[in-house]
């Protein structure tokens, strides 16, 4: 399938939700937040996206970390 570049308004989680249903998208892929502590404090304060579509999507959501670690 081909792939499309988009830009969208609003509450994120909604706008690839409502994206993904238009599309009839099999999948949602989304990455996580820089590491930090304002990012942190951002995440607690607004939430984070990947977070509430896994909550709320009948869709699978895949969530790509940004700095990968290997375990130990």
């Amino acid at each position: 399938m081909p792939w499309s570049f988009q830009t969208l308004a609003g509450d994120p989680a909604r706008a690839l939700s409502d994206a993904a249903e238009a599309i009839g998208a099999s999948m949602i892929v989304v990455g996580t937040r820089e590491p930090g502590i304002v990012h942190a404090l951002e995440e607690v304060l607004v939430g984070s996206v990947a977070v509430h579509l896994a909550h709320h999507q009948h869709r699978p959501v895949l969530i790509v970390p940004l700095d990968p670690r290997p375990f130990e």
